[in-house]
């Protein structure tokens, strides 16, 4: 892990790989990562370990072809490691962006509400491009 460029896909993320924790002391300038939305869940074990060596990176690059348009919840772990200045607290999150309502199993946040605003403010760092654009 000491070459100038390590590759890594997503399948040697489990909580046994000497490869996470040798990169986990590694400090990157800057991380990439393909098909990010692939670290959409919060509490899925390849995004606890993912998100700490993005976060000890100066730069970050999250690359994705899936779009998260209905769900801003699915945004959150992307935002939040990239711009963790903008996107400082899931909870102001998703009761900003996710329009939460109370169930009888507890708190659904897979809903939406101010789309326009979201945008806006990932308008700062994400860029989106169409299909039929590119």
């Amino acid at each position: 892990l000491n070459a100038p460029i390590n590759i890594a896909s997503y399948g040697i993320f489990t909580s046994d790989s000497e490869v996470v924790s040798a990169m986990e002391k590694q400090k990157y300038k800057i991380v990439i990562l393909d098909e990010s939305h692939y670290i959409k869940n919060k509490e899925a074990l390849r995004t606890k370990l993912i998100l700490p060596i993005v976060s000890a990176a100066r730069r970050k690059i999250f690359l994705s072809g899936t779009p998260a348009l209905a769900r801003p919840l699915e945004l959150w772990t992307q935002a939040s490691a990239i711009r963790p200045d903008i996107f400082k607290s899931f909870r102001i999150f998703t009761k900003r962006f996710c329009n939460p309502r109370m169930t009888p199993w507890g708190l659904d946040y897979s809903g939406s509400s101010n789309l326009k605003s979201l945008n806006v403010l990932l308008g700062h760092f994400m860029v989106r491009r169409r299909k039929k654009n590119v």
